[in-house]
C-alpha cells in the first residue's frame, strides 16, 4: 500500500491568520518603520531579517495581497509606500 502524503495548507502566522495579511505602510517625517531593518525591528525584533522583507517586496514580485512589489532599495523608502510583512 502507497503511504498517504498529507495535504498541507499554508502556515498558520500572524500574516495569514483568518485569512488577514500585514502591510506596514511607510510614514513622513522618517521614523523607525522608514527602512526595511526597521521595519524588521518592530515586526520580528530583530533588524537583520529586513531580507525576508525586501524579497517579498522587491520590484517584479506579486506579493500575497495581490500587489506588485514596489521595493528597489532597502534603506530609501517613499512615504505612502505600502510593505507586506511576510
Amino acid at each position: 500500500m502507497k503511504p498517504v502524503k498529507p495535504v498541507l495548507g499554508p502556515p498558520v502566522n500572524s500574516t495569514n491568520v483568518g485569512g488577514a495579511v500585514r502591510i506596514h505602510t511607510v510614514t513622513a517625517p522618517l521614523t523607525l518603520g522608514s527602512t526595511l531593518p526597521g521595519i524588521a525591528q518592530i515586526y520580528y525584533g530583530d533588524r537583520r531579517r529586513w531580507p525576508e522583507i525586501f524579497n517579498a517586496n522587491r520590484i517584479g514580485v506579486t506579493r500575497p495581497d495581490g500587489a506588485l512589489g514596489n521595493v528597489t532599495n532597502p534603506l530609501l523608502l517613499i512615504p505612502g509606500t505600502h510593505i507586506y510583512i511576510p
